[in-house]
């Protein structure tokens, strides 16, 4: 399979990252925008902020950036995340990745690689994948949504047959993320006021719903967090 864009047209995020403390032991947060945004930059609560254990330490770290697909997380994977020796790993992509022509199962095939190479190097690590999010602005684009759907069933077909320690989240399931309880899972009824004007990205009170999600699908993880 080729590669199907310049894997370092995002050196300078991580560059900013590599300058940054990096604490060992946590869970690392590592996808595009929608990991991304949820900092100071973006006028937001950090995630380090939201993500946090009983006793209300911080336990996660977002090596989001922007931008980014699969194939980058695995580019990145020895300089950014290896380094962090994470106790559990929470990746996303797919919307970029659609945008540069990967197709599904190519999606899969390369995070297959990133999951073994996580396994490899930390046994126990434990893996987490948010399935993709919702977004105001392909709500009614039928080909993303059609590719959304098979990505999908692809990565449960995977999780089934290849990696059952991989925990797959829901975004489309949690009923916070819609005005009716009729429209939970369904990708066509997002919450418009979740959204900033791009319709892709996610206002403080949309990060405040992540932050609830993610605290109730972490929460294992999170209660045996020192």
């Amino acid at each position: 399979m080729p590669v199907k864009l310049d894997l370092q047209r995002l050196q300078e995020a991580i560059d900013k990252y590599l300058q940054q403390p990096a604490p060992t032991g946590r869970i690392v947060f590592y996808g595009s925008s929608t990991f991304t945004n949820w900092s100071t930059e973006c006028d937001r609560r950090p995630l380090e902020d939201d993500i946090v254990n009983q006793e209300n330490q911080p336990v996660a770290l977002n090596r989001g950036f922007g931008g980014s697909t699969a194939e980058e997380l695995l580019y990145y994977y020895p300089t950014v995340v290896r380094p962090l020796a994470p106790r559990a790993l929470v990746t996303y992509c797919f919307p970029n990745d659609r945008f540069f022509k990967y197709k599904p199962a190519e999606i899969v095939e390369i995070l297959d690689r990133l999951f073994n190479y996580a396994r490899t190097d930390f046994p126990g690590i434990k893996l987490y994948h948010l399935l993709p999010c919702l977004y105001e602005k392909q709500k009614d684009n039928l080909p993303y949504l059609e590719d959304l759907n098979n990505f999908i069933a692809l990565m449960e077909q995977y999780r089934a047959e290849q990696l059952p320690e991989l925990r797959l989240l829901y975004q489309v399931k949690s009923p916070r993320f819609f005005a009716n309880p009729e429209d939970v899972g369904n990708y066509r009824k997002p919450r418009a006021e979740l959204f900033i004007e791009d319709q892709m990205h996610l206002t403080q009170e949309g990060y405040d719903l992540m932050r609830d999600f993610f605290l109730e699908e972490l929460a294992d993880i999170l209660l045996s967090s020192t």
